[in-house]
């Protein structure tokens, strides 16, 4: 035959303590507009969805400081893109 057969389904990890800690620590940095950001944690690792103002930038950056401070956690991927308007 000319295809792979997985025989087992790869599962993942989805982190739901720290998908919480780390939405927590989004909910606590002022200045954000926090209906535009998704946050999503798969086997340590978290990602950051959505959009940010320049002005915000830092304040992302500080989010990403204290997710990457969380037991359990091996990477912060930011996702998000800088909206100009």
């Amino acid at each position: 035959s000319d295809y792979a057969t997985i025989q087992n389904k790869p599962k993942l990890n989805i982190n739901r303590s720290i998908l919480k800690d780390a939405t927590k620590r989004l909910e606590e940095e002022p200045n954000i507009t926090l209906y535009n950001i998704q946050v999503i944690a798969v086997d340590h690792v978290v990602y950051l969805f959505g959009q940010a103002t320049p002005a915000e930038k830092q304040n992302i950056q500080n989010v990403i400081d204290g997710i990457y401070a969380l037991d359990g956690v091996i990477k912060v991927v930011n996702l998000i893109t800088l909206t100009y308007q």
